[in-house]
């Protein structure tokens, strides 16, 4: 444990504690902190060679300062081809860990540091132990002249390649995602694809993070409802899981990478019965046997089983949840959601109640609530979906402003469930609370999920 380029993810992932940790947050979040938080707690051997990587390098490179500044006023080769040396070896046991948004830019201004010491610094060479030094009359010859070039272009094209590229690629799907983020529109779509491609095919480094960050960003999108829109989005999500299918094929074990093709797929599936059910079990069975303490491992195949009615299978994998933490939150929603499906209808709102008191808050989580929401639609449990709605909105911890969400929510129940003059006295008394911006981005989203009413 401790030494490698994947050891320490694969120490990650070994001693996982689903009680203190969550699934990434953030962009570009590559949990070093993280591991250093549990090996710290369950691996000292672990956690002594991780921490000691940088303290060895930190010690030489002192060292060798203090003992050159010793030896004569200025630098010598030696020092510099210590500080290469040390460049590369790091390089080695830190490239598979994003410690930095870009490490091969800190490794490139090191190498071409230290090349250029050693080039220029023997002008200057320490005599006996007087202390004293003499200026030398050095010539450069051709042979160490044409080193100095040929590894100078080298440097040059890596920066190229492995810091200005990966910033260009960088830059265009920052802009992508700037696109998706809008209220959806073909130009808006077609330019943000256009993008993401274009930053794609660049081929850099950072290629899985925009996979891994795109899939993660679009389930949470809104898109008209009609058939073009939806066969967009379905050609767009395959694109995405193929360049996540190459990411899977060159980074086999990265469990990101596999779950978030699995969370890609369900989301496919569960809007569109995008026939990829084989793909999604293996995906999710895959990801669950890397890290089989993560929770987040077991979220999709569960939803997945969950919409096709096996209830055996989604009972295998709710007693392995609860195995895995029966006081973590998320653990008590999955039950909700089977209690809707299967058990006692009645206890949804206890099991919800249990997933508050251990931490879990469905009121920020958007994608969360359409999915117990669903559940009830999709049976025409429309009574039990208002209940729902009328739960959250009165809920002692629910925050202000998701109200009108909530009430917007309500509007659309009631309509599908066909009392569509209720619907417009929700609605109406919905807007009068409202300005005339937020009145606009109301009925805006009722009319993207073809709710036509008339206030």
């Amino acid at each position: 444990m401790g030494w490698g380029q994947e050891n320490f993810i694969h120490a990650f992932n070994q001693y996982f504690n689903p009680d203190i940790f969550k699934y990434e947050v953030a962009i570009f979040d590559r949990p070093h902190n993280k591991i250093v938080d549990v090996l710290a707690t369950t691996g000292a051997i672990g956690m002594a060679s991780y921490v000691g990587l940088f303290f060895v390098i930190a010690f030489f490179l002192i060292r060798r300062a203090v003992q050159v500044r010793k030896a004569a006023m200025g630098w010598s080769m030696e020092l510099g081809i210590v500080i290469g040396l040390i460049a590369l070896w790091s390089a080695y046991h830190v490239q598979n860990l994003v410690l930095f948004e870009m490490p091969t830019s800190a490794i490139q201004m090191f190498f071409a540091l230290a090349l250029s010491l050693w080039f220029l610094d023997s002008g200057w060479n320490p005599l006996g132990h007087t202390g004293k030094s003499e200026n030398i009359d050095y010539k450069i010859s051709p042979v160490r002249t044409g080193l100095y070039a040929f590894a100078s272009l080298g440097v040059v094209w890596s920066v190229w390649v492995g810091t200005c590229i990966p910033f260009l690629a960088s830059r265009g799907f920052i802009n992508a995602m700037v696109y998706f983020s809008q209220p959806m529109n073909e130009e808006y779509f077609n330019k943000g694809l256009s993008l993401y491609v274009q930053s794609r095919n660049r081929n850099t480094f950072l290629n899985k993070e925009f996979d891994i960050n795109l899939a993660r960003h679009i389930r949470n999108i809104t898109i008209p409802r009609t058939e073009a829109w939806a066969q967009a989005y379905v050609n767009f999500g395959h694109t995405i899981l193929g360049y996540l299918d190459d990411d899977m094929n060159r980074y086999r074990e990265d469990y990101d990478i596999l779950v978030e093709a699995s969370n890609l797929m369900l989301d496919l599936y569960s809007k569109y019965r995008d026939p990829q059910t084989e793909a999604l079990r293996q995906v999710s069975t895959r990801a669950i046997g890397y890290a089989p303490r993560r929770f987040e491992a077991y979220e999709s195949l569960f939803l997945f089983e969950l919409i096709g009615n096996n209830k055996d299978e989604a009972q295998r994998i709710m007693d392995q949840l609860f195995r895995l933490g029966p006081t973590i939150g998320d653990t008590w929603y999955y039950q909700a959601l089977f209690d809707a499906q299967w058990g006692d209808r009645g206890a949804v709102i206890g099991d919800l109640q249990k997933s508050i008191l251990y931490g879990f808050s469905l009121h920020d989580k958007a994608r969360e609530q359409e999915w117990l929401l669903n559940m009830f639609v999709s049976q025409k449990r429309f009574d039990e979906a208002s209940a729902f709605l009328e739960y959250l909105r009165t809920e002692p911890h629910a925050p202000s402003q998701y109200q009108i969400r909530y009430g917007v929510l309500q509007v659309e129940v009631v309509y599908l469930s066909g009392d569509v003059s209720r619907a417009r006295l929700l609605l109406q008394s919905l807007l009068s609370k409202l300005s005339d911006s937020g009145k606009q981005s109301v009925l805006q989203y009722l009319n993207s999920r073809g709710i036509i009413v008339e206030p």
